[in-house]
């Protein structure tokens, strides 16, 4: 599939950003409907391509947006072993590229992934302890969130 060049552009801003600081967390903003489920399997990708046996998890905060980035994922690369985890879609799947509910994977045990992209990032809280936070401190690995509104009212 070929990415169209604003595509391209985010894909290569976030390889140059973090090839300068590995330690940030990145948002990519990018319009509704612009394929940011691509920008992400492209993303992963590229990096298990160079690292075989990285794993990625990928979060999302409802089951329609679990699916759909994984979707996308399957029919860009469908040799790599990607899976769903979430209650809602009655799959509880251990993978290299994973693709899980946020509600579902947090009282998860699983453990060992490099990255963690969020789809609709937004909804990561500023402060606090939420879900997405836990799941960050108990991973340790490194955030890119997706969005395409990245200031919510009053933060």
């Amino acid at each position: 599939m070929q990415l169209r060049q604003y595509q391209q552009d985010a894909i290569a801003n976030y390889f140059a950003a973090v090839r300068r600081d590995k330690s940030k967390a990145y948002l990519i903003v990018l319009p509704t409907g612009s394929g940011k489920s691509l920008v992400m399997a492209s993303i992963i990708s590229r990096i298990v391509a160079k690292r075989p046996g990285f794993r990625v998890l990928v979060l999302a905060h409802r089951k329609t947006l679990v699916e759909q980035n994984y979707k996308e994922f399957a029919g860009l690369e469908p040799s790599i072993d990607a899976g769903i985890y979430s209650a809602g879609l009655k799959r509880k799947d251990s993978a290299q590229v994973l693709f899980a509910g946020v509600q579902s994977f947090v009282n998860s045990d699983m453990t060992g992934f490099g990255l963690i992209l969020i789809d609709e990032a937004h909804r990561v809280p500023h402060e606090g302890e939420g879900q997405y936070r836990q799941i960050i401190a108990r991973l340790g690995a490194p955030v890119c969130g997706l969005t395409a509104t990245p200031y919510r009212t009053g933060q």
